[in-house]
């Protein structure tokens, strides 16, 4: 039962997070935030909708946004994503590297 809450909770989190990291409209520190929170509440699930948005937010941001230190909760979001699962994060970072 206990484990079937928590799984609502994190879509139910997801759902309000994701929009708030892909909007290129919000702010980079509520994206940064909210990257962080999608992290935190994922953490080591490698959750593909998560990876996607934190994805996306580092693609579509320009180079003055990414420069902010907010910027950098984005790429510890997409950390705590992958935290202790090495051998799954290697075709995300192939991405970014293209």
């Amino acid at each position: 039962m206990m484990l079937c809450m928590c799984q609502v909770c994190g879509l139910a989190a997801q759902e309000l997070l994701v929009p708030l990291v892909t909007d290129t409209d919000v702010k980079i520190d509520v994206a940064g935030f909210a990257a962080l929170s999608l992290g935190l509440v994922f953490t080591s699930t490698c959750n593909g909708d998560a990876i996607e948005a934190i994805i996306q937010a580092l693609m579509m941001r320009g180079e003055l946004e990414l420069s902010s230190p907010f910027a950098k909760f984005l790429a510890l979001g997409l950390g705590l994503l992958f935290l202790g699962r090495q051998e799954a994060v290697e075709p995300t970072v192939e991405v970014l590297f293209i």
